[in-house]
Order: structure tokens, then sequence, then C-alpha cells
């Protein structure tokens, strides 16, 4: 996006601008800017949910044994969500900030799900 940026505001000016990878680079040296990563997501796992797993297990397998369903005739299905907002995984900054906010489209948590049959 930088490279493109600098491609429109230089149009016209300069005929052999290009603004490569290397002019990138050296820019950003120039300006005291780098490219961060996200590292984290700020949520984490409850406490509570490997108990719940383990309990949702052991019905379904009590069940298996009480109503003796045949393994034919179990089948496996997975929802996978797919989100209209995703969080970009870079953002540009100053060097030395210690944590970087990344600007989301507030529609992170909107999705439809996706039916799929295994």
């Amino acid at each position: 996006m930088v490279q493109g940026k600098a491609l429109e505001l230089y149009a016209g000016e300069e005929e052999s601008f290009v603004a490569s990878r290397g002019w990138l680079r050296n820019f950003f040296g120039r300006h005291n800017i780098t490219l961060r990563r996200r590292a984290t997501v700020g949520q984490k796992i409850p406490e509570t949910v490997i108990p719940k797993l383990m309990n949702y297990i052991i019905f379904v397998c009590s069940q298996i044994l009480r109503n003796q369903y045949q393994l034919s005739h179990i089948g496996a299905m997975d929802e996978t969500p797919i989100w209209f907002g995703m969080p970009a995984d870079t953002t540009v900054d100053f060097v030395g900030q210690k944590s970087i906010p990344i600007r989301t489209t507030s529609h992170e948590k909107s999705h439809i799900t996706v039916l799929s049959r295994c």
C-alpha cells in the first residue's frame, strides 16, 4: 500500500520513479518505520473448556453404548465460519512501539457458517 501511494503521489513528477522494494526499505529506514505482524489475539481460552469437552465426549460415548448405534450410522459434520471482516496480519508503524492496534472494519465477529460433512 505504501508503494502504491508513493506511485500515486509522484505520478508525472519523476518518470523513472518505480517505488521498488529497495526504495520501500530505504524509505522505512529514513523515517524510522517498520512492518509489524500481529502476534497475539486478545482472547484466552476459558479454563472451563477442557472439562466441558471431556463431559461432551463422555456423553456421546454413553449414548453410543446405550443405544447400540452402529459405527456405519454415525457421521461427522463440521461448521466452518467465514468471517466478513478479518483484521490484517500486518501494519506499518514507527519503530519502538510496544503495542500497535490494528484497525478493523468492526465486522470481525460477523460471519456465516458453512456446513460440511465428513
